[in-house]
């Protein structure tokens, strides 16, 4: 049985309060709670109690459904550079 991602996000921001308020000792027990529960591996679970969940990453369009893909494929090719050679047609056609 897996847990979804958002109930990992879920129960993270649930202790990520707890964590931060937590003598040392109490710390490294909710840190093996936190590991037990969602699988993460300790040191990604510590960049997550220092850091919280990460943001959904809007920077490229792959994750934007149809059109996002369409905007990635659609691209036109670039104009200058070694990707523009291998992109454009050889001379003798």
């Amino acid at each position: 049985m897996s847990v979804s991602q958002a109930s990992k996000h879920e129960l993270l921001a649930a202790q990520r309060a707890r964590y931060q308020q937590a003598s040392r000792a109490a710390k490294g027990q909710i840190l093996d709670e936190l590991v037990a529960a969602t699988g993460y591996h300790r040191k990604h679970a510590l960049l997550l109690f220092r850091h919280g969940p990460p943001t959904p990453c809007t920077t490229h369009g792959l994750r934007g459904g149809e059109q996002g893909v369409a905007a990635h494929y659609g691209a036109p090719a670039p104009s200058n550079g070694p990707a523009a050679a291998m992109t454009a047609s050889p001379a003798w056609w």
